[in-house]
């Protein structure tokens, strides 16, 4: 094995590190000593180089197959490909069990945002990468105490863990990239902006680093700059996925219609499998229902089911939240028992899923089927022994609500929007009603105003609660402006929620309603 180190400012060659030795199981001494040699080469004191060395095999693995699985699961992960990155990550881990860093991004590349199954997927393997922290790199311990922080603490502890060694590594993308990312849960969003850049400095290829750029453009509003950077992706690769889909989502949302289902429509000549093309019906669909197509919608979502049939994990993770979506379709619209059939199939495909058990517990709620919403309840929380009892705030507090226990209602949704931000409209939304029926206006008005100003999302239009809140949340702020004798509020209010439903269905009682209201309100003012 040879090492030849040139300096690229002057083509020079510095110095050269040679090691030998038989048979692949010889190779990670052989990188031992090389990196011995540069060390030495680079004049670091041989007590220095003593006192500090690690074997590469004790911090990684023995086993050559083990970490041909890990580095071709870098690879992935490096492109955005979080789902193969995890399957090589797994199969490596059941070659050697002992493989700490493994371990490590299997927890790192689960969505845990994505609801508390998702925090427990990620927690498994983060346990065992904790308990093998010594065979892990030094620097990558900090990336593994950081994840565990975020998810018993949250991204404010995790940050004090990894900003102490950022002037240790100045070169470190992945750094740069973990900072960005958690500056972003806790809505610092400059800052956040500011670290993705320094890790695309350092490479602008790492492809996760550009999605979450855009994804900080998208949940901050910045809609020009995501149509710029997108473009700019798409230009350097015009099969870019992510790029075509917050496009087209950047589009519908700045009121761009035609562009946006074009955008959409052109992601059918670059999708390559039928999660792909899974992907983009769900984006679709969630345009429309972000623009009260309702109907539209609906048929998106059945569509998307009939492309589905197949059995494949795949199968199972966007069956369920193809009827998931199709369960708080109908709830929106108050067609409860088709609510309910929609969630029960979903858990033919996920009977795991809690979120599903969450939103099926909410509807039997607002059904008055007290019973039944609280048997999910104690169920859940009684079948999964540590399970953090704030998840289910949300059903309890629609349950204190349908009961007109208003007070109990509003303790127990602040729980729920502490835990997940006042921008969560899922917990926002009852909250203010809450708030309304104990007369408490001001209070119901402020919780709706930080649901519209953030519009916090992780998914674009695929993320249910931006398309099935946000417009309503608009509708009903603007109702509340005009009881709270907030005209000028109320009228501007009432025109973006109808530019925004500006192609909604025509029988929708909320349209009739903002139309009727606005056009009174101007009259009033014009006399």
């Amino acid at each position: 094995m040879d090492l030849k180190v040139i300096d690229l400012g002057n083509d020079k060659h510095l110095f050269a590190a040679k090691a030998d030795g038989r048979g692949k199981e010889t190779i990670p001494s052989l990188i031992d000593k090389i990196a011995e040699q540069m060390r030495s080469e680079l004049k670091e004191p041989s007590e220095h180089i003593k006192a500090n060395s690690q074997k590469v095999a004790e911090l990684t693995t023995t086993n050559l197959q083990a970490y041909q699985h890990y580095f071709q699961g870098e690879q992935l992960l490096g492109k955005g490909m979080l789902a193969d990155a995890r399957g090589q990550f797994e199969q490596a881990v059941s070659i050697d069990s002992s493989f700490g860093l493994a371990y490590y991004r299997m927890a790192s590349v689960v969505p845990w945002q994505g609801g508390v199954e998702q925090v427990e997927r990620a927690r498994r393997p983060l346990k065992k990468a904790l308990a093998l922290l010594d065979r892990i790199p030094a620097r990558w311990q900090y990336s593994v105490r950081a994840l565990d922080a975020l998810l018993e603490d949250g991204a404010g502890a995790a940050l004090s863990i990894l900003s102490g060694i950022e002037s240790s590594f100045p070169k470190d993308k992945e750094l740069f990239y973990e900072l960005g990312v958690y500056y972003w849960y806790i809505h610092q969003n400059s800052k956040a902006e500011e670290y993705i850049e320094k890790s695309l400095q350092i490479d602008p290829s790492f492809q996760r680093a550009g999605d979450m750029l855009l994804q900080i453009y998208f949940t901050t509003g910045e809609f020009e700059k995501t149509l710029a950077e997108g473009v700019r992706r798409l230009h350097r690769n015009p099969a870019d996925l992510e790029a075509r889909l917050i496009i087209a989502d950047s589009h519908i949302i700045l009121g761009n219609e035609r562009t946006g289902f074009a955008e959409y429509d052109s992601v059918l000549r670059f999708a390559r499998t039928r999660e792909e093309i899974l992907r983009l019906y769900t984006h679709r669909a969630g345009a429309k229902v972000f623009q009260g197509r309702f109907k539209e919608a609906r048929q998106e979502y059945l569509e998307a089911l009939v492309l589905n049939e197949q059995d494949s994990p795949t199968q199972k993770q966007s069956g369920y939240f193809l009827e998931l979506c199709l369960g708080l379709l109908e709830d929106r619209l108050h067609h409860y028992d088709a609510a309910v059939r929609h969630f029960q199939q979903s858990l033919k495909f996920s009977p795991k899923t809690l979120r599903v058990y969450r939103d099926l517990g909410a509807t039997y709620a607002r059904m008055g089927k007290i019973a039944l919403a609280q048997e999910i309840v104690d169920s859940i929380l009684t079948s999964r022994a540590g399970l953090d009892h704030r998840y289910f705030n949300h059903v309890s507090g629609e349950i204190a609500l349908a009961q007109k226990q208003y007070q109990q209602a509003i303790a127990l949704l602040r729980k729920s929007c502490g835990e997940f931000g006042l921008q969560s409209s899922l917990y926002c939304y009852p909250l203010s009603t809450a708030y309304l029926q104990d007369d408490d206006l001001s209070a119901a008005i402020s919780v709706l105003e930080s649901v519209v100003k953030t519009r916090l999302t992780f998914y674009g239009l695929e993320d249910y609660q931006l398309i099935f809140y946000y417009p309503l949340s608009l509708f009903t702020l603007a109702q509340l402006y005009e009881q709270n004798n907030q005209i000028s509020k109320a009228v501007d209010t009432y025109g973006e929620f109808l530019k925004v439903w500006k192609e909604a269905d025509r029988d929708l009682p909320e349209l009739v309603e903002a139309k009727s209201r606005l056009a009174r309100l101007k009259g009033l003012a014009n006399k």
